[in-house]
């Protein structure tokens, strides 16, 4: 099996994803967010990018039936019924809701993936579901989020517990990132949780008082579901469900 990890958005390029399966990992916090909401029994998520969109989009359904969800800079977004925060996608908020959501760096990212095999979303709280599904697939593309358009360590290591995982099971062929990550994740299983919350985006999401966050989003495998993006009704759902 083939993996190839890509560091943030701004590093794809369309022959790294055409007719592959994509896996988008945006751990702090949109994907382990949206994992979260469909946990709890919403309708489906609409990712999009602009804020104005959001607003156009939620007039095409009925009163009571979507909240617009997300944020920017980590802060609820003015307007919107929902920031980013997992802890707020409760069951009773978003059980049987469809949400448009828009975040800073999850939504770019899956709206900068085009053609490919199928699209799923990972964080560490669905990881383990991932390896298992897809242990047999001819080739994966990890596709990290990162912060801003950089690097970060949150999603890195994400992919390389995702990797680390399948190769346990499967002879993979991994590129030199993919191969750099199973081996900083392999050498930092005791103490991830304390480097991530002194990266970047752990700093500074903590400095803005989600903390509970954090700690929430970097739990390893509590659900077993796995979402994917329809490109035909533009959303993502329930598609797989790993069994093992």
């Amino acid at each position: 099996m083939k993996i190839t990890t890509l560091p943030f958005a701004g590093s794809v390029l369309p022959k790294d994803i055409n007719d592959k399966t994509v896996v988008v990992i945006d751990v702090l916090r949109a994907t382990s967010t949206m994992i979260t909401a469909l946990m709890h029994g919403a309708k489906q998520i609409i990712p999009v990018v602009d804020i104005k969109n959001a607003f156009d989009l939620k007039k095409q359904f009925s009163p009571g039936e979507v909240l617009l969800c997300g944020e920017r800079d980590a802060r609820i977004i003015p307007g919107f019924d929902l920031g980013n925060s997992p802890l707020e996608y409760t069951i009773e908020k978003v059980h049987g809701k469809t949400l448009i959501i828009s975040t800073t760096n999850g939504t770019k990212t899956i709206g900068a993936v085009g053609q490919t095999k199928e699209l799923l979303l990972a964080s560490f709280i669905n990881a383990g579901a991932i390896a298992k599904q897809f242990q047999n697939q001819q080739e994966m593309v990890l596709f990290c989020s990162g912060t801003n358009g950089y690097f970060s360590i949150d999603d890195a290591f994400c992919a390389g517990y995702i990797a680390s995982r399948i190769e346990k099971t499967t002879a993979i062929e991994a590129c030199d990132l993919t191969r750099t990550l199973i081996l900083a994740w392999e050498n930092s299983i005791e103490q991830y949780s304390s480097i991530i919350k002194n990266c970047f985006h752990g700093k500074y999401l903590i400095s803005k008082g989600f903390e509970q966050d954090v700690d929430y989003c970097l739990q390893i495998n509590l659900t077993e579901m796995i979402p994917g993006y329809d490109p035909r009704s533009q959303s993502i759902s329930i598609l797989h469900q790993a069994t093992y």
